[in-house]
Parts: C-alpha cells; sequence; structure tokens
C-alpha cells in the first residue's frame, strides 16, 4: 500500500506491470553491481538522491517501494526524500528503455514497441481515485503517442504524468539544499512548503552486504508473483 497523490492504494493492471518490468531492469543493473563491486553505478537514473545512495541502500529503497506499491499486505511506510526519489528513479528507468526501444528501431531496424506499449496501457488505465476517465484522459496530451512513436519528448511527458499518479510532488530534489542550509533556513523552507520535518532527515533503509544477493532474489521472485493476474476476491 502507497499514500500516492490518487489516494492511499495498491498498484494493480497495466499501472502495476510498467512498475515490475522496469524494477527487474534495475535489479539486473544492481546484481551486476554487486558482483563488480567497483563502486561504480551501472546504470545511473538520473535522479541524484537515489544515485548518490551506495548500492545496498539502493537494493533496500527498492525492495521497500516495490513492496509498498504493489503488495496489498503492506504496510504503508512514511513518504521521505529517499523512498520518493527511488519512485522517481523507476519513472526515470521507464524513460531510459523507451530511448534505448527507439534508437534500437532507428539503428537496427528492430520493431519491438513492447515498452511503449506498456507505457501506454498504463497511461489509458484510469488510476484508482483519479477524475480523468477514458473519454477525456487525452487532454493530458496534445496527442496520445501510438506505440510506434519515436519522439522521446512525447514519452517523457507521458511518462511524468504516470509518475504524477503516485507522486505529490518533486520535493525530494530540493534534498541537497535543504540539508546544506543553516537549520533555521532549513526549517523556514520546509515550513513554507509543507513539508514534513524529517521529510530529508529519516535515514535510508540499508541491507547488509552478505544479504544483497538474496534480498535481490527474493524481490526478483515477488516481482514475478505480482506480474500474475490476481485472482477475485
Amino acid at each position: 500500500m502507497w499514500h500516492t497523490s490518487t489516494g492511499d492504494r495498491t498498484l494493480s493492471g497495466s499501472e502495476a506491470t510498467l512498475i515490475v518490468q522496469t524494477c527487474v531492469a534495475m535489479i539486473d543493473a544492481l546484481e551486476w553491481e554487486i558482483r563488480n563491486d567497483n563502486g561504480a553505478v551501472v546504470c545511473e537514473s538520473g535522479v541524484e538522491l537515489y544515485d548518490e545512495q551506495m548500492v545496498y541502500q539502493r537494493i533496500a529503497l527498492l525492495n521497500e517501494v516495490c513492496h509498498g506499491l504493489l503488495s496489498p499486505a503492506q504496510a504503508m511506510p512514511e513518504l521521505t526524500a529517499e523512498l520518493e526519489a527511488t519512485v522517481m528513479a523507476i519513472f526515470e528507468t521507464v524513460k531510459s528503455q523507451i530511448e534505448l526501444e527507439i534508437d534500437a528501431g532507428q539503428c537496427f531496424g528492430d520493431s519491438c514497441c513492447d515498452m511503449r506499449s506498456m507505457v501506454l496501457a498504463a497511461f489509458i488505465d484510469n488510476a484508482p481515485g483519479s477524475e480523468a476517465d477514458a473519454a477525456n484522459i487525452e487532454d493530458d496530451l496534445d496527442d496520445i503517442p501510438d506505440p510506434w512513436c519515436d519522439e522521446i519528448e512525447q514519452w517523457d511527458l507521458v511518462v511524468e504524468l504516470l509518475a504524477d499518479r503516485i507522486l505529490w510532488d518533486r520535493d525530494f530534489e530540493m534534498a541537497s539544499m535543504i540539508v546544506d542550509e543553516e537549520p533555521e533556513m532549513a526549517e523556514a523552507y520546509k515550513q513554507v512548503l509543507g513539508i514534513a520535518n524529517d521529510y530529508f532527515s529519516m535515514a535510508p533503509p540499508e541491507v547488509n552486504e552478505g544479504d544483497a544477493p538474496a534480498c535481490l532474489h527474493k524481490l526478483r521472485s515477488f516481482l514475478n508473483q505480482s506480474a500474475l493476474p490476481r485472482r477475485p476476491r
């Protein structure tokens, strides 16, 4: 369960499928990173607060976010800058996957549009709690792209709109500024912006080095199970 901008909910349907497939790709990169153990980030998301974490923190963050977004039984975590940065890192990875897909098509004649199709399906599906409906969802875009569209900027906008269904804002992007400020000024910023006092100060989760491979294996298994259709109750 997650406290999203469209209500307290667990992702389902096409939205969940997109998150699952993207997080599996992120697990692949994290597994490569811990095997090589050279301190380099294998695949930077472009989200500074997520990328700057140690690999064992990124593993723990991804694990907590995946369970929070996809498991109805998971207790809803208190939102922190690191957790929300991890959510954004997932969507930035979606953008990267789309760009790779488009580049492959242009360079090698690859006709695959799987990622774009998943993004489009997730976008068209109504998010629970959203006031949009299938008849007017295109109001968010001048033109909803088709799966073969190779305009990266168009897809970036669609992905940002998907992220907005989960994230309330982008306050996590202010982490370095707030942390570096004098305490009085930092408190003033948070008060004006309506940011919780401990939003930037809660320590991110971390797994032990020896437990990291098993944690990623369990997370992959959880995601594989999450990708299966849920039986109606």
